[in-house]
């Protein structure tokens, strides 16, 4: 799959875009994710950390309201927001896409982008240390649509979505 710009929200390379989106991604750690359940829609803030490429990791109780939820509907909405704004302009990115629960070895890597992500942090995520992590819910989200909104990037928001490209 290729990311693929939205010809009516700007001109930009979408190399260009994508390395303003890596860029916030890696240099933030918090994001709020949106869910939809039984009783309404849920906003909650994660810590998350980049993972392969534009995907997020976000670990959590197994009983989370956000856990519980992704395991009926696996659909996400995120946004990441640069707090304060920078050089007085806003910075945003909005991610949706698929949640998935990493097996194997793919969950071992999440565990440890996560770990390596948060090392500058306290570990915030209720887990007593590194070790702890592996007991907790590993999700990772992956986009395929992504809004980033940055005046040094465009004047308006700029929108990419993923595209499956033949083999």
């Amino acid at each position: 799959m290729s990311w693929q710009l939205d010809p009516s929200s700007s001109t930009e390379p979408v190399p260009h875009v994508l390395g303003r989106v890596r860029e916030v991604v890696s240099t933030h750690h918090l994001c709020v994710v949106a869910t939809l359940g039984a009783s309404g829609a849920r906003l909650t803030p994660c810590f998350y950390a980049p993972f392969d490429d534009t995907s997020l990791v976000i670990v959590s109780s197994r009983h989370s309201r956000h856990a519980t939820t992704w395991e009926a509907d696996p659909r996400f909405t995120a946004l990441v927001a640069v707090s304060p704004p920078q050089g007085g302009r806003f910075v945003s990115l909005h991610l949706s896409g698929d949640v998935v629960r990493p097996t194997g070895m793919t969950r071992v890597r999440a565990v440890g982008a996560y770990a390596a992500h948060m090392s500058g942090q306290a570990l915030r995520t209720g887990a007593a240390g590194t070790s702890d992590l592996f007991g907790k819910t590993v999700f990772v989200l992956r986009p395929v649509g992504i809004e980033l909104l940055d005046t040094d990037v465009s004047s308006s928001p700029v929108r990419l979505g993923r595209h499956v490209t033949a083999a």
